[in-house]
């Protein structure tokens, strides 16, 4: 279990309402439950969602690291550009 898993099994108990005894299946029962709520609110979810066909995966992570000369900040690893690469491929 590391720290990310605690924070979404946090989540789950304390928005969700939900308690399975295992944290990490707790976790994504939490993760579960955003995503349904984003559906039910509508929200865009995938470059798909906000019209965009066939993004510039490259170009976006080029402008988010600065053609890869910064990280993109994140509390437990920054991103660089490989990873935001990998993050934006999720995103399709």
């Amino acid at each position: 279990v590391d720290l990310e898993t605690d924070k979404f099994d946090f989540l789950a108990k304390i928005v969700f309402n939900k308690s399975l005894s295992n944290k990490r299946d707790n976790a994504i029962e939490a993760i579960n439950e955003l995503e349904r709520l984003f559906s039910d609110l509508e929200m865009p979810k995938t470059f798909k969602d906000l019209g965009i066909a066939n993004p510039d995966i490259e170009k976006l992570a080029d402008l988010a690291t600065k053609n890869n000369t910064k990280k993109v900040y994140h509390r437990i690893k920054p991103l660089d550009k490989d990873a935001v690469i990998e993050l934006f491929k999720r995103c399709i």
